[in-house]
């Protein structure tokens, strides 16, 4: 029985396709080859859980591909792998969040830690220990950033910087959780979760606020919106992650159980 297909979107042949579609073949698994337009993709998504970029002359479409691609990967669990050079893979990182990468491989490209990341995912997939997805948003930079490396190394993870910025992306795309600052200028943590709970696309994402005070009077305004919980800014590493892991984990077995 042959493995599943991997997707492989390229602009044009070259020796170096060629080659990656001769290894994926004699490794079982089957290629399907596709140009880097979004109807195209579209057309064969389906085809496999594992998106491979070739990003040889791959910039002037990335801009097209962009919300596309991360809307798969996240609300149809894609993994996507990005290959390139240095400069393509640093290009491509203002386009795709660490979260939304699966793994991006360097040029000249090792052919035996590509398979051996490929049959990684495929495991992961096929066990159901895909990465969850987390939003953040903060208009805190250092915080955004510090929480966003706590956090990558387990979760998928997007970040924002205002409360309008998450709402535009949440209108085309799905997370598992978002991490929602209570205090934001313009647009605060409350806002944006009302108009999250009007949103049939979104009325049912959970919702964390993240807030940076602790006295009760603070933590009864925060819970009495119906988050799904909250986080202190001031919590160890640790603290946050063990919070987040168990979330998910009392949502499985909520899930399980009804």
């Amino acid at each position: 029985m042959r493995k599943p297909g991997v997707i492989l979107v390229c602009v044009h042949k070259s020796f170096m396709i060629h080659s990656i579609e001769n290894h994926l073949d004699r490794n079982g698994y089957r290629v399907v080859q596709v140009t880097p337009e979004v109807r195209k993709i579209d057309g064969i998504k389906d085809e496999s859980d594992i998106i491979l970029v070739y990003l040889d002359s791959m910039m002037e479409y990335l801009p097209k591909l962009e919300d596309y691609l991360k809307g798969i990967c996240v609300g149809e669990e894609k993994s996507l792998i990005l290959i390139g050079d240095h400069m393509e893979l640093q290009n491509a990182d203002s386009y795709f969040p660490p979260g939304i990468v699966s793994a991006k491989l360097e040029r000249p490209l090792d052919m035996n830690r590509m398979m051996n990341i490929i049959m990684k995912i495929e495991y992961q997939n096929k066990e159901g220990t895909r990465r969850k997805s987390i939003m953040i948003v903060d208009d805190d930079i250092a915080f955004l950033k510090m929480l966003n490396e706590w956090l990558s190394e387990k979760y998928q993870v997007t970040m924002s910087t205002t409360g309008m910025q998450a709402l535009t992306y949440l209108a085309k795309n799905s997370v598992d959780l978002i991490l929602l600052d209570y205090e934001m200028p313009l647009l605060d943590g409350p806002s944006v979760l009302a108009m999250l709970r009007n949103e049939p696309t979104t009325v049912n994402i959970p919702v964390m606020f993240l807030t940076g005070k602790d006295d009760r009077n603070s933590v009864i305004q925060v819970m009495s919106l119906k988050p799904e919980g909250y986080l202190l800014k001031s919590m160890e590493r640790e603290r946050i992650l063990n919070s987040i892991e168990e979330f998910f984990t009392m949502q499985k077995t909520a899930r399980v159980d009804s």
